[in-house]
């Protein structure tokens, strides 16, 4: 997955590096931006992304695996608000590999063929 990883990170930087706000956010905040919105549109759904009421979407599904993973290393991951927060600012790398790592290898594939160049 590490590998994975490394590719999504690099797909995420080719496509957002020309942001006039790249500098003001890490690669890795980059990246879990990315897989958010994707996963969020792969759902159907319109809009900006929302903390969703149920699991019974993709995007429902994951924020729910993002949430029963964070639980497991901080105590505070229980509250839906701080969740979807770090998706929107995810605090560290460690946290976007963590979140990264609950995605389907499906998922990831699809993903990486959005990027630029198919990362890789």
């Amino acid at each position: 997955m590490v590998c994975l990883y490394g590719l999504a990170l690099q797909g995420s930087t080719e496509k957002n590096v020309t942001s006039e706000y790249w500098n003001e956010h890490a690669p890795w905040n980059w990246l879990v931006n990315d897989l958010t919105y994707f996963v969020y549109k792969k759902s159907g759904l319109a809009g900006c992304p929302y903390i969703p009421i149920s699991n019974e979407t993709d995007w429902g599904e994951w924020f729910y695996k993002v949430s029963e993973t964070l639980k497991r290393e901080f105590y505070d991951a229980h509250k839906p608000e701080l969740i979807f927060r770090i998706l929107e600012n995810c605090p560290t790398e460690e946290v976007a590999i963590m979140i990264f790592e609950t995605l389907e290898i499906e998922t990831i594939e699809e993903f990486l063929l959005t990027c630029p160049h198919g990362a890789g």
